[in-house]
């Protein structure tokens, strides 16, 4: 089970945007690869889905105990060539005192080797006690390189390499320079999300292609395939839940209603097991209040990425009426209407 946890120093440091970018470069070259997002995040795994095609899974101390989150990295990572987890702020950052709900502490739990991702903008040796103290304070953590991020220029990346090579024993994996095209539009809540950024596909694209220039690849993967294998893992995502027969859940999907955890809707898909379609997967039809424009194609793309499930494309007018409902009970109105029966809207 190959795989990498990315990681930093602290928040802004740019991990987000290196990991979105060698999930699509890793892809660009043929591999598939499965993300995971230490959480709890709702905008970082819209983008990293949407760089590397196949959903990414929270993996939250809050919500989930170790047990699950190992059986989720095991469960999840089935037929992917290479896993990436990307954490949340600083290696060892979290709320407990203890550290046992930090990035690290996934990365321990996980087996996972560490890649540090260093904001470099105004440092040069002032790297060197930064790396030896992040080394020593966890010897349990496996730091396995790291990738200097918002480099000034060729001097700077020079001084960066020969001081790293002097006093560590870490390989530096890659030098990114400061570029405009790698910059994200971030907000208070952290990236813009994906869903809501009408030029996300080529920002992507973009960025992968800079990342595969400015980073080597090649090693990375021979870092991911030395990671420890874990045990094979039986995931039962759903309990023995009595519900309704027949029951018809609505998932609202648009800008707006963007983010679900992918887990409970294979849990809900699982507990739905009647003749009747599981869920329904409700998009706009061309355009929606939000003002986002869904061409012909984009629609398709949609659809493909639905193919295995059950899609209600709603008219403008169904839409609307379902958009701007005041009564919670209204939510259902325009789905009754068209689907002549019952439907609880999930958003």
């Amino acid at each position: 089970m190959n795989r990498l946890f990315i990681s930093a120093a602290h928040k802004s440091s740019g991990k987000t945007t290196l990991s979105i970018g060698l999930c699509a470069a890793f892809v660009e070259q043929g591999y598939i690869v499965q993300p995971f997002k230490k959480g709890p995040d709702y905008i970082d795994p819209i983008w990293l889905t949407a760089a590397s095609g196949r959903a990414c899974h929270n993996l939250d101390f809050n919500t989930m105990t170790q047990d699950e989150i190992l059986n989720t990295v095991q469960y999840y990572s089935n037929g992917a060539d290479i896993n990436i987890i990307e954490a949340n702020k600083g290696l060892f950052d979290g709320l407990a005192l203890d550290g046992s709900d930090s990035n690290a502490a996934v990365a321990k739990l996980t087996k996972s080797p560490v890649v540090l991702v260093i904001n470099a903008v105004g440092t040069t040796r002032g790297v060197a006690p930064l790396l030896l103290g992040y080394q020593a304070f966890d010897p349990e953590i496996q730091i396995a390189g790291v990738i200097y991020n918002m480099v000034g220029g060729e001097r700077h990346e020079s001084k960066l390499c020969k001081i790293t090579q002097t006093y560590t024993d870490l390989p530096v994996l890659g030098v990114v320079h400061k570029n405009p095209a790698m910059e994200i539009e971030e907000r208070h809540l952290g990236l813009m999300p994906s869903n809501e950024s009408g030029e996300a596909e080529q920002q992507i694209k973009l960025i992968a292609k800079l990342v595969a220039e400015q980073v080597d690849l090649d090693v990375l993967m021979e870092i991911g395939k030395a990671a420890e294998n874990l045990p094979q893992a039986k995931l039962g995502l759903a309990s023995s839940t009595i519900i309704e027969k027949n029951v018809k859940i609505g998932v609202c999907q648009d800008p707006s209603f963007g983010f679900y955890y992918p887990r409970d809707l294979e849990a809900l898909e699982q507990i739905l097991e009647t003749e009747q379609p599981k869920l329904l997967y409700v998009i706009p039809n061309f355009h929606n209040p939000a003002g986002i424009i869904y061409s012909t194609e984009k629609r398709k793309k949609i659809l493909e990425l639905l193919k295995d499930k059950n899609v209600l494309l709603l008219e403008d007018d169904a839409y609307n009426e379902l958009y701007f409902s005041e009564k919670a009970r209204q939510l259902t109105k325009p789905l009754m209407a068209m689907n002549h029966t019952g439907v609880t809207m999930v958003y």
